[in-house]
């Protein structure tokens, strides 16, 4: 038997000054706008490029203030073309402030999201310190560390990794708007209070070992932001995988870490030297490794397996989507656990690495869901780039956590929820099916100053565990709790879920299943995400991908909104329309309206349970099967109205049923 179930979609408002903070477009142009930034247009009456020339004035007022294109691409699934723009006044970066234009090929404009600050020039200042004063400030902070510039060693590899003879890592500056704190929330229309002009600087340390970005006030020529570059989580074991086969290649008399099969290009050497062309391979004499190396072995072998997973399954070939290098470096002595560095030296595309270090026991920490979910932030620092603090670090952690989820089961075939590392420590795991469970959140006492770390991520948003962004130092911002929400998403979009959430929605999913989930996560990732989207715009974007792909009033696009409001963002869906997808079920429901009794008919005999919900979510009716497949349900106790019934066992499937 098929279902439909039907829904309404609620009115939405049109562009206007009469909405607060949406852009005074034209109604001819702008079909509806939705706070958090995302904009949909008739798509017939306006093209790609006009957005911030031809109706500039519904956004600024300066003619100082540009948006300028600085990336174009074009995704494989939908053949859309994307233009990133970045907010200038001046011809100086308003940090974070960007816009994604998203266009049909015959260039006609369907939607476009991002963040403005109008009044930026309210703050800007003709007269600042130099940018060598500025340097100088930054340097006279850290006199005993030894820096990469001072290393002819550094320099040359430097030189040959990029192939440019004059490339250097002595700091650059660049004059930037930037915002006073890293971790405050971004709104769609930003104030130009919380920002500030400053001189940002990559600086490299070899000894003591940083790579960091820093921003010095350009009118103080004090600092006050700095973010480290590396992206990492604590230490992973790797389980057993059994016996593999490495993609290795000849070199001499043996064979080294560097793969040569088809387009995938990851080398694996033992981290040793501060100069990777100076660094041993690791080899073997007649390629059948055994356990020996075990500590480059496994991490060689699980990111090649990612890089496989992203072009098999998403087209996508390599971190950076054009095949380019990356380097494994594996730490014979490490117990800082595995992290993705992109060396970037001032504003010039750097170098990808992936570290994967090893317990302080002697123990390798390279398991394959931990070196897919560092693999992951390299394929976001090279399309969203989500800064690594409070929102957007959390959603950075969790796309490398559902990427983490289905490599493993790309590789395996496991469709096992627990991610990361097995161990007894509820920190090195996460459940996406189950957050509560495992990482981590912080019990704070207000009152006392403190945090306490314990087990536990937040499933809601704004609920039990949540992490508030005003403690600074704790997590920058809860990156590696808040994460937890949008993992629930994504296994309730994936495998569907009733129930009622922390903050008291009663809500009912369907599941769409795991490879369609896949499809709308990546699509979100890679061309809705830009460096300061928050929750609302993972929860936006996905919605829009879910309609581009199946269709407006979809099943697919009514349960990914469901989905989102059963984790606490956004309401659940009210779409009616012709346009809804039947979902195949395995049981038929008869009669269907009823009065005292309704028959189910399985398919196949199986341990499922029966169950009968209340429009509001609440349960009314629990059957177990029994391995039966028929049968006869009394319900004339129920009141009048609408029910849910749910089969549920290895799949989620319901129908819906009307009691007189």
């Amino acid at each position: 038997m098929k279902t439909k179930i039907l829904f309404f979609l609620g009115s939405i408002a049109i562009c206007s000054t009469t909405i607060a903070q949406a852009p005074p477009l034209p109604i001819t142009v702008c079909k509806e706008f939705r706070p958090a930034g995302w904009i949909y247009f008739h798509e017939a009456n306006i093209n790609a490029g006009e957005l911030f020339t031809v109706h500039k004035s519904c956004f600024f007022t300066e003619v100082e203030d540009s948006m300028c294109v600085d990336r174009i691409w074009t995704d494989d699934w939908l053949g859309f073309n994307h233009s990133h723009y970045q907010q200038k006044y001046n011809g100086i970066n308003v940090e974070g402030c960007e816009f994604i234009e998203h266009a049909k090929q015959n260039g006609n404009l369907v939607y476009a999201n991002g963040k403005i600050c109008p009044d930026i020039h309210t703050i800007y200042k003709e007269k600042t310190i130099s940018e060598e004063v500025a340097l100088m400030n930054l340097l006279n902070l850290y006199p005993e560390a030894q820096w990469a510039w001072e290393s002819e060693m550094f320099e040359t590899q430097l030189q040959e990794d990029l192939g440019d003879s004059s490339a250097t890592s002595y700091p650059s500056g660049e004059l930037v708007f930037t915002t006073n704190d890293m971790q405050m929330p971004w709104e769609y229309q930003m104030s130009a209070s919380d920002f500030r002009m400053a001189w940002k600087f990559v600086i490299i340390s070899l000894v003591p070992d940083f790579r960091c970005t820093i921003w010095i006030d350009a009118l103080t020529g004090m600092p006050f932001k700095m973010v480290n570059n590396r992206i990492h989580d604590g230490p992973a074991n790797i389980p057993f995988y059994g016996v593999q086969t490495l993609d290795t290649r000849a070199s001499g008399s043996d064979f080294i870490l560097h793969t040569n099969n088809g387009t995938v290009d990851v080398h694996t050497k033992y981290d040793g030297s501060f100069s990777w062309g100076l660094t041993s391979n690791v080899d073997d004499d007649d390629d059948n490794w055994g356990t020996s190396e075990q500590g480059a072995t496994a991490p060689h072998w699980a990111v090649t397996q990612t890089w496989n997973y992203f072009q098999d399954v998403h087209g996508r070939d390599g971190l950076d989507g054009n095949g380019g290098k990356v380097r494994v470096f594996a730490e014979s002595n490490d117990a800082n656990g595995a992290w993705y560095d992109q060396l970037g030296i001032g504003t010039a595309i750097g170098l990808d690495r992936l570290y994967a270090g090893f317990y302080d026991d002697g123990v390798f920490t390279g398991e394959l869901t931990v070196m897919a979910h560092e693999f992951t932030h390299g394929v976001d620092h090279r399309s969203g780039k989500l800064f690594a603090t409070n929102e957007p670090g959390a959603l950075d952690e969790s796309f490398a956590d559902i990427f983490g989820f289905l490599t493993r089961r790309y590789v395996t075939g496991s469709e096992v929820w627990e991610i990361g590392v097995p161990t007894t420590l509820a920190r090195n795991r996460r459940n996406l099916q189950f957050p509560n469970t495992l990482g981590i959140h912080y019990d704070i006492d207000f009152g006392a100053g403190t945090t306490i770390e314990a087990a536990g991520q937040p499933d809601t948003y704004g609920g039990n565990f949540w992490h508030p962004w005003e403690l600074e130092g704790t997590d920058l911002g809860g990156v590696h709790v808040n994460s937890g929400v949008q993992n629930h998403w994504f296994y309730v979009l994936s495998k569907g879920e009733i129930g009622t959430n922390d903050i008291g929605n009663n809500y009912s999913v369907s599941g769409i299943g795991i490879d369609k989930a896949a499809e709308i996560t990546y699509y979100n990732l890679t061309s809705n995400m830009e460096t300061t989207s928050q929750y609302i715009d993972a929860c936006e974007g996905a919605i829009a991908a879910a309609m581009l792909f199946y269709g407006e009033c979809s099943y697919e696009h009514i349960e990914t909104q469901n989905a989102w409001y059963a984790v606490g963002l956004g309401s659940a869906s009210t779409c009616l329309g012709a346009g809804i997808e039947d979902q195949e079920l395995r049981f038929v429901l008869y009669p269907n309206p009823a009065v005292d009794n309704i028959n189910i008919s399985l398919n196949k005999f199986d341990n499922y349970n029966i169950k009968i919900y209340s429009a509001t979510g609440q349960l009314v009716l629990n059957i177990p099967s029994n391995n039966a497949n028929s049968f006869n349900i009394d319900i004339s106790e129920l009141s009048s109205g609408t029910y849910i019934l749910s089969v549920e066992g290895k799949e989620l499937e319901r129908a819906i049923f009307i009691k007189n």
